[in-house]
Formats: C-alpha cells, sequence, structure tokens
C-alpha cells in the first residue's frame, strides 16, 4: 500500500496505472493468504474403539486434499492442523484390531500378541490373513486360545506361537474360487 501511495504523488501515467493495479493485487493476495493463515484450527484428539481401548495406525486425511493428513500413534492420539470447514476421514482400525489379534512378520504366527485387557474376556475371528497367504480363524476365552485353525491354498508346515508355546503345525488345504 506505501508503493501506491508513492505513485500518486508523483502523478499518473499508464505505466503507473498498471503498477498501482498490480500493487493493489498483490496487497489483496498477500492479505487474504494471511487471513486464511489465520483461520487454520488446530484439531487432536484419541481414536479408540467401543470399549476404550486406543487404536494406533488409524489413518486420518484431510477430505479433498491429496496426501495431507497423519496416523494414529501407539497410544490412538493424533494431531492436524486444518481449516474450520475441513472433513476428516479415519480410516484403517481394522488393520490396528487385526495387529493386536495376530502377527506374522516374525517368521511365524502370534495370535493374540497384543490382546488389551477389555478384550481377553471371550471373543474368536475369522479370515484373517497372514503373511505366505494363511488364513487363520481362531478363538478365546481369559486371553487365551482355546482353538485355532490355519489353512492356505496347499497344505504347509508353518509355526503358531500359541499361548506363548511355539508349535510346529501342518495348515490345512483349502480350495481358491
Amino acid at each position: 500500500m506505501e508503493k501506491i501511495l508513492r505513485f500518486l504523488r508523483f502523478g499518473f501515467s499508464p505505466w503507473r496505472i498498471w503498477m498501482m493495479g498490480l500493487y493493489l493485487i498483490l496487497a489483496v493476495l498477500i492479505s487474504s493468504a494471511h487471513s486464511y493463515a489465520q483461520e487454520l484450527i488446530s484439531v487432536s484428539g484419541t481414536v479408540s474403539d467401543s470399549t476404550g481401548i486406543p487404536l494406533l495406525g488409524v489413518s486420518i486425511l484431510i477430505d479433498g486434499a491429496t496426501n495431507k493428513g497423519t496416523t494414529t500413534d501407539t497410544d490412538g492420539n493424533f494431531k492436524l492442523t486444518v481449516s474450520p470447514a475441513a472433513t476428516l476421514v479415519f480410516s484403517g482400525g481394522t488393520a490396528s484390531i487385526a495387529e493386536r489379534l495376530i502377527q506374522s512378520h516374525e517368521g511365524y504366527i502370534d495370535l493374540l500378541p497384543a490382546i488389551p485387557d477389555g478384550w481377553k474376556g471371550e471373543g474368536a475371528v475369522k479370515g484373517l490373513k497372514a503373511r505366505s497367504n494363511f488364513t487363520v480363524d481362531f478363538s478365546w476365552k481369559n486371553g487365551r486360545v482355546t482353538s485355532y485353525r490355519v489353512t492356505s491354498p496347499t497344505a504347509r508346515p508353518l509355526k503358531v506361537n500359541v499361548n506363548g508355546r511355539m508349535r510346529n503345525v501342518l495348515s490345512k488345504a483349502f480350495r481358491q474360487q
């Protein structure tokens, strides 16, 4: 704005009018960018299941924005800076739940590696996928596996950690459809 006022003191020419318009446009753009930056708000919270257990690794994206978002940490916490009109999209909670029930990244299948106390009572899952194309069904009671079944397209040997004990088992074959 200062430069526009300086131009006014020295008279008008087409070039000066054009430059005043350019400076005015730049001033408006800078002003609106500054006010936009002031309108951003910080959003934070904890993502948890219906029993209050925090979920780690849940993706939180800003709807309509490309590659803008975050994931929850090990305690289910997240923090984002967004515009007040932003819509957040949460996804991936099922992967977090599955990781608490089964893990297979160490070369063996580990059943109930990180089950929270609130889930220990009783439960069952079917169709959880493990590495090397194994499918696992199992049930538990009081935090201990009561039965399990591992299937794969062809019967293959594998290791399964059940209730803290490593077992060598043979998967059951199933036909793929």
